[in-house]
């Protein structure tokens, strides 16, 4: 009798399983859809009997972002070092301008200039950021900058610095810069995606600079011959030996809060490339 209660038991409990079974099977699929399209999938890999299938869609399109957050985060890293690299060669090509006439004259030693021209170079580094907007948004469209076009650009611009520095050319580093991007913008883009507005001022400035030197250059030589015309020449020296080490710092801060933005504006330009 006990055996035959059992035996009644069980098969009412099988009855009831098989009749639960296909709720189960549908609450199981249902389940495994929710968790297939969920974002717990970016922590979680997929299973293996769903690896062919397209459940796995979701998984393949984090795979492949970041695939190329890796791959972006390293080319961003290389076209900043190439970019300090330009800084470090436009320094050493550049430097000279700020601490000729001191070194010349005797009134500092070299390795005083050098020094004197560093911490008034980085310091003009932060006296504004006008040079550095101009840089990266006004010669191309930032939103069609890519790592390859600055990379290009900065490899352009040490080529030829490196060119002129072994030759002794005093050319100038924006030109080399500008023109760096400009090149690597139409080979990459064509003419079209160049910002004609921002380079017609650049290249203005770059055209008018050397005249409104040379105008400038001579009118304050004339005045100072005139307004020392009568002094004895031993308190002109005296004189003018510290007024050669204002005008050298004046001259390194400048260079720094312009020459120093240029890489930075360089620098954002690959940021907004890396997205």
């Amino acid at each position: 009798a006990v055996l035959d209660a059992l035996h009644q038991d069980l098969t009412v409990g099988m009855t009831k399983v098989d009749a639960v079974a296909p709720v189960l099977h549908d609450v199981q699929a249902l389940v495994g859809r929710i968790a297939a399209s969920a974002p717990v999938y970016i922590c979680v890999a997929p299973p293996a009997h769903v690896a062919d299938t397209k459940q796995n869609r979701p998984y393949e399109r984090v795979r492949a972002f970041r695939r190329f957050a890796r791959t972006a985060g390293r080319a961003g890293t290389a076209v900043i070092a190439i970019a300090l690299i330009f800084d470090y060669i436009n320094g050493m090509h550049d430097a000279a301008n700020a601490i000729a006439t001191v070194v010349s004259t005797r009134v500092l030693s070299p390795r005083q200039a050098i020094l004197l021209s560093a911490c008034l170079n980085f310091a003009g580094a932060f006296l504004s950021t006008a040079v550095a907007k101009t840089i990266g948004k006004g010669i191309v469209d930032p939103a069609m900058v890519t790592q390859g076009l600055v990379a290009a650009a900065m490899l352009g611009a040490i080529g030829w610095n490196l060119l002129t520095w072994y030759y002794g050319i005093p050319s100038s580093s924006s030109h080399a810069l500008i023109g760096g991007i400009m090149g690597g913008t139409v080979a990459f883009h064509g003419f079209g995606a160049l910002n004609w507005k921002g380079l017609n001022t650049i290249i203005t400035a770059l055209l008018v600079s050397p005249i409104i030197g040379l105008i400038g250059g001579f009118a304050f030589m004339a005045l100072i011959m005139w307004a020392f015309r009568k002094v004895h020449a031993g308190f002109v020296n005296r004189l003018f030996k510290g007024l050669q080490v204002v005008s050298a710092s004046f001259m390194a801060v400048s260079h720094g809060s312009n020459d120093a933005q240029k890489v930075m504006g360089v620098i954002t330009m690959a940021l907004f490339g890396m997205g």
